[in-house]
């Protein structure tokens, strides 16, 4: 059985627009919910990287204080690359931000450019992170082989 092709006209899609409605803003109560969600997401990434030291510590056994040790030092070892790496990509986004309000309304061509740019800041500014936090990754793994872990 063939099937048959109907096309839309103008006023048929016209007509299926106004059926549809209009959208609506997200009400107050809706914007709370989400508001709650993340709070709650925030909480449990908390809770759940807690818990991942900790069980991660009790893998070693009698050098489960030496392993704490490893990530105290890979944790301090990370914050000034981590916090330039923050501070650089700030920099891109208010740039972005920038760039974005210099394009003429409706220009996707600029808006698409600006996109583009940014998202080579943020890049380059991992990689001039990277190196750091390599450093530190490495130097908890060496730490980590010489605490004493638990019988086989």
């Amino acid at each position: 059985m063939a099937r048959r092709i109907v096309p839309i006209t103008a006023g048929a899609l016209a007509g299926m627009l106004l059926v549809a409605g209009a959208a609506h803003a997200i009400s107050t109560s809706t914007r709370g919910c989400i508001s709650a969600s993340r709070a709650t997401r925030k909480s449990c990434a908390t809770q759940c990287t807690q818990d991942f030291k900790n069980n991660f510590v009790n893998c070693f056994g009698p050098g489960g204080s030496c392993a704490s040790k490893c990530i105290a030092t890979q944790a301090a070892c990370q914050a000034d690359p981590a916090s330039a790496q923050t501070s650089c990509q700030a920099g891109c986004t208010a740039q972005l931000r920038s760039d974005l309000q210099a394009c003429a309304s409706g220009d996707a061509a600029c808006g698409n450019t600006a996109k583009v740019n940014a998202l080579k800041c943020n890049q380059g500014c991992a990689l001039a992170a990277a190196p750091a936090l390599q450093a530190c990754n490495t130097a908890f793994s060496d730490c980590l082989q010489s605490c004493a872990s638990k019988p086989n």
